[in-house]
């Protein structure tokens, strides 16, 4: 659902291609892919079974958004910063703990990664993209305009305040 709506807000700000370039799920059987809509057409997104396939695939991707569960997003991110072209991971998972969440920033600072996360339901800048579920369902996102480009972008770590 997420992705569909990151995918909406693209089209609506009338991107020539989609954000979304590829995903990674690593409980497929192999890669495959996945129909969306951008606009009234449907489109295929690329989902790969390992990270290291979506990177050689995708060279030109330099944002991660992690969906992945509190068991999993530590790791997940862990290995998403061992490719130098990734340069912003939005990591959405609740509950990493404390200690995790400052080696992760550690590593991230290390290696010139901007983290945004954990625990965020995204961001959205106006007339540009949108990360995760922020911003509210694609009637919102046209009531408020925020498909127009804008001089401000916005960031939440609360999902009741987005």
């Amino acid at each position: 659902r997420a992705v569909q709506g990151m995918l909406d807000f693209d089209y609506v700000c009338r991107r020539s291609q989609p954000s979304v370039a590829a995903m990674v799920y690593p409980m497929v059987g192999g890669d495959s892919k996945q129909n969306f809509y951008w606009g009234h057409k449907e489109i295929l997104i690329p989902i790969y079974k390992s990270m290291a396939d979506a990177m050689k695939n995708h060279p030109d991707v330099d944002v991660m958004v992690n969906f992945a569960s509190l068991r999993s997003a530590y790791d997940s991110t862990i290995e998403c910063m061992g490719y130098p072209q990734i340069k912003t991971i939005a990591i959405i998972a609740e509950g990493i703990p404390e200690n995790f969440t400052r080696k992760l920033i550690k590593l991230a600072n290390e290696k010139k990664v901007t983290i945004i996360g954990p625990a965020t339901v995204g961001g959205v800048k106006p007339g540009c993209f949108k990360i995760g579920n922020t911003g509210g369902m694609m009637d919102n996102i046209l009531h408020s305009k925020l498909y127009r480009p804008g001089s401000v972008a916005y960031v939440s770590r609360s999902g009741g305040m987005s």
